[in-house]
């Protein structure tokens, strides 16, 4: 499984990615959404996608949806 995080570095990030990483995922981690999207738009794709909250779900849907990610 591909993991890609998006969000600031924060112990729940690490804690996360730890935990899928020691289970087997390849995981990224970027800042911003707009960092997410360039890699995403590059061809590193993901299988899931964790955001963090205070960075706005509704926004970052519908900005992947306009880019038919």
């Amino acid at each position: 499984m591909r993991l890609l995080i998006v969000g600031p570095p924060g112990a729940e990030i690490v804690a996360a990615a730890t935990l899928a990483a020691a289970n087997g995922a390849r995981v990224r981690h970027l800042a911003n959404m707009a960092a997410a999207l360039e890699q995403l738009r590059d061809g590193h794709g993901a299988d899931l996608l964790l955001l963090d909250a205070a960075d706005g779900i509704r926004a970052a849907i519908d900005r992947l949806a306009a880019e038919r990610i």
